[in-house]
């Protein structure tokens, strides 16, 4: 599973097997499905300030990532493809 967090809390695409989100949470973390995703290694970065998300994630997801790691985030583009 290609994930992000910071601290306890964690955020992975929709395709995260149910057991492997199962094992998470037993392990006492939160975690985030990001349903519209099938990977979010290289679309967002956070900390405990502050969060970077790519403009290929709707604004939908920035708002769930930023109600769920409790900071804002920037939508922005970071180098070119």
């Amino acid at each position: 599973m290609l994930a992000k967090g910071i601290g306890a809390k964690i955020c992975t695409s929709g395709i995260a097997e149910k057991s492997e989100v199962r094992d998470l949470e037993k392990k006492g973390m939160d975690v985030l499905l990001l349903e519209d995703k099938t990977s979010t290694g290289n679309l967002f970065t956070v900390n405990k300030n502050h969060g970077i998300a790519s403009t290929l994630l709707q604004k939908e997801s920035v708002k769930e990532l930023e109600g769920f790691f409790k900071v804002k985030f920037t939508q922005m583009d970071v180098g070119e493809s």
